[in-house]
């Protein structure tokens, strides 16, 4: 499979779209930074957590697999994706963070259908209104994500994959700021 933009490599990864349009990329990274390192509502593993499972409601294989591999970089345990996209509720994590994963499931796949009492079983869980805004903020950010790798054409390289987990586990994603003023993207 090939990207779908024409000025890109048949195999771009989604750096290469920040480095082909800088100008647009940079604030999303800079708010990518904010919601995923520097929240206090939610550790940087379980922020990842979020986005890999939320990505892999989208079928965004892209996405789920790289911050999947962040969060186990992050001290999640391996294969803990996979086990709260078949079933939150047998996968071993708090009570806390299923009820904001099923908040996030149900805001991802059929945001229509939010009614009262499905941030309340959120609040209700231990999160506060900070914490809930950041999931809510959180779900929103990868789906908007999803659909731009999706729309483009984007898919996963297992290089690609591994390299990226490294750089967004040791460098958050100032990192790839960083990336894309050494590459002449700071115009």
């Amino acid at each position: 499979m090939m990207t779908y933009l024409e000025s890109l490599a048949g195999d771009a990864a989604l750096l290469d779209v920040f480095q082909a349009f800088p100008q647009l990329w940079r604030p999303v990274i800079e708010y990518h930074e904010r919601l995923l390192r520097q929240s206090t509502a939610f550790s940087a593993a379980e922020s990842e957590l979020i986005a890999a499972y939320v990505s892999g409601l989208n079928r965004c294989e892209y996405c789920r697999q790289i911050h999947a591999a962040v969060a186990e970089r992050l001290g999640v345990p391996k294969g803990l994706v996979d086990q709260l996209l078949e079933d939150v509720d047998r996968a071993p994590v708090s009570e806390r963070l299923k009820a904001a994963l099923r908040y996030a499931r149900q805001l991802t796949l059929a945001p229509a259908g939010i009614v009262p009492d499905a941030p309340a079983r959120v609040l209700a869980s231990g999160c506060d209104s900070a914490a809930l805004h950041h999931l809510v903020s959180l779900t929103a950010l990868f789906n908007f994500m999803n659909r731009v790798v999706l729309g483009l054409g984007i898919e996963p390289r297992e290089d690609y994959v591994e390299s990226a987990a490294r750089r967004l586990a040791s460098d958050g994603y100032l990192g790839l700021l960083r990336l894309l003023e050494r590459e002449g993207g700071a115009g």
